[in-house]
């Protein structure tokens, strides 16, 4: 029987050698992975995700003075802010506001908001539209 047991100095002096494919293939798994993950803060960071650099986009009409500032991305069961700017003098007092069927048929509108604020052009003002 003492010879099918293993002592303790060979059990100390058992030695394990490195699998260099698979200790490659392992670092280059680990590099990806942690690329990844930084793509992800990153992309998280400038606001793929939420408020941030890459969530909002501005846009301006040639053929009247307004501007839009809007979510690039929308989310679900949340609230997305849609705001239209007067940049100058409108021509009329009253302008008529069309949405696409594309964006009605992705989100509805629940709530509008028409808050004028204060500007320096006189009859100019910003407005929100939440919905």
């Amino acid at each position: 029987m003492p010879d099918a047991m293993i002592s303790s100095q060979k059990a100390t002096e058992t030695e394990f050698e490195p699998n260099p494919k698979f200790e490659f293939a392992w670092s280059r798994a680990q590099t990806l992975l942690h690329a990844l993950i930084g793509l992800v803060i990153l992309a998280g960071l400038l606001g793929a995700f939420g408020n941030g650099w890459l969530s909002k986009s501005n846009r301006s009409f040639t053929a009247v003075p307004l501007s839009v500032t809007y979510q690039r991305f929308m989310r679900a069961n949340a609230p997305n802010e849609l705001i239209l700017t007067a940049t100058a003098p409108l021509p009329a007092e009253t302008i008529e506001i069309g949405i696409g069927s594309e964006l009605l048929d992705s989100a509805s509108i629940s709530v509008t908001q028409l808050e004028p604020r204060p500007s320096e052009l006189g009859r100019v003002g910003s407005w929100d539209v939440e919905g």
